[in-house]
């Protein structure tokens, strides 16, 4: 799948550090009486049974990074300070990631300048233990994306970097690879050196697929791996956790800032209608889920056949789904 091959047997030093890393972090999260399980839900995205495995090895490598920043563990960087996270495109990589630092409470810079602002992390004030993450701009240049990486690992900042191996063939992997290591690529200045907290957490499409660089053995070796559902493995249950979820956003966005003309009809429908609204959205996940898996249409109605038929085949991912769903409530209603 997309060309990573890790061989589940041979664990690396690092990968049987990150193992003690997490039931050490476990236990701790355990005797704080902190819970683990709460369902993570934002205006983007909502955790679902097809969602939660890859949730929870995101929130298990965030904790672990924001326990070392705090030095409830080790402040070296060891264990797997990498994610890499495949999946097909559109189906939510991005802002599942985004959602999970956001319910652990670590706050996105939103461009370079808030980055440099930090301070160094290799000192104990109380402002370097506050904990953000980065996300690295696309269509920026490979010398622009070694200096953020390297800004960031000395400031202890978690790394969101999307597509991150359509960049690998421009010299970049070296660079990760020391990061990751928890070492600067070209210098032995301790003040230089990543500091705790820092990760990088890389989300991929296949290396199937055009202008993608298969991950190397030393990244991954040096990263948890996980990989996203396809949508069509979605049930009709999620995709109705998914369009409640949006429909609930709506309700509140329409409350305290202009909606478009769908929204506002969506969200006065839900209010006087909530028995009608509910059937809805359980009518129109189990159509989103028949349109992502026509072997199962036969089961369906001529006229479940019919609006499968007509919603666009490039509507088949989240980040058109939500539109098509807008649509489609709206025309019902």
């Amino acid at each position: 799948s997309g060309g990573i091959a890790k061989n589940k047997t041979e664990l690396t030093v690092r990968e049987l550090q990150e193992k003690v890393l997490l039931k050490l972090s476990e236990y701790i999260e355990t005797s704080q009486h902190q819970t683990l399980t709460q369902k993570i839900s934002t205006a983007d995205f909502v955790e679902t049974s097809s969602t939660k495995d890859n949730v929870e090895a995101i929130k298990n490598a965030i904790i672990i990074r924001k326990q070392q920043k705090l030095g409830i563990l080790p402040k070296s960087i060891i264990g797997t300070s990498g994610l890499i996270f495949e999946g097909d495109s559109g189906i939510g990589k991005s802002v599942m990631i985004e959602a999970v630092l956001k319910s652990q409470n670590i706050t996105r810079l939103e461009n370079q300048d808030a980055l440099m602002q930090l301070p160094i992390s290799n000192d104990s004030t109380s402002q370097s233990l506050d904990h953000h993450y980065y996300k690295i701009p696309a269509n920026i240049s490979s010398q622009e994306i070694e200096q953020q990486l390297i800004e960031a690992s000395k400031r202890g900042v978690i790394v969101v970097f999307d597509e991150i191996n359509t960049r690998l063939d421009e010299g970049l992997e070296k660079t990760i690879n020391a990061l990751l290591t928890g070492s600067h690529p070209n210098s032995k200045n301790p003040e230089e050196q990543p500091q705790a907290g820092f990760m990088i957490i890389g989300s991929i499409n296949s290396a199937i697929y055009a202008g993608r660089s298969a991950m190397s053995p030393a990244i991954i070796h040096r990263s948890t791996y996980i990989k996203g559902k396809e949508l069509k493995d979605y049930s009709s249950q999620d995709f109705e956790e998914i369009m409640q979820n949006w429909a609930n956003q709506i309700e509140n966005e329409n409350e305290s800032t202009k909606s478009s003309e769908e929204e506002a009809k969506i969200s006065k429908f839900k209010t006087s209608n909530p028995e009608k609204f509910e059937q809805l959205i359980k009518n129109l996940a189990h159509t989103f889920h028949g349109m992502l898996n026509p072997q199962k249409l036969q089961s369906q109605s001529p006229q479940d056949f019919k609006k499968i038929s007509e919603i666009p085949a490039e509507s088949l991912n989240f980040r058109n789904l939500k539109s098509t769903f807008l649509k489609s409530m709206a025309q019902e209603i």
